[in-house]
């Protein structure tokens, strides 16, 4: 008898089609889904800070605004780059530590 038996484990896997993937690779593919959702919100800020110089008509509190957004969308994208670097780096080591590929 299968230790999974007496819990009833294996009909319910039956059922439900958990799959089999390795967690960290499903870890892995949500950081950088979620990575590059961020990535393309900064992007289109970036795009709306130019929108937004460009509207400006010359009045400097509006070119003042529209660079503060600019800046901030620049940092925010070194910001996502870096952590996507860090979590590659750490995640491709973690896999290959653990499975020896």
């Amino acid at each position: 008898m299968n230790k999974f038996e007496f819990f009833g484990i294996d009909a319910v896997e039956k059922y439900l089609d958990l799959g089999s993937r390795d967690p960290r690779l499903i870890a892995t593919d949500l950081i950088n889904t979620s990575l590059g959702f961020l990535g393309i919100i900064t992007v289109v800020m970036l795009l709306w800070g130019g929108f937004k110089w460009m509207l400006a008509g010359g009045r400097e509190e509006k070119v003042a605004e529209a660079k503060r957004t600019i800046i901030s969308c620049i940092v925010g994208l070194v910001i996502i780059f870096t952590a996507w670097s860090v979590a590659d780096f750490v995640l491709t080591n973690l896999v290959a530590a653990t499975t020896g590929q």
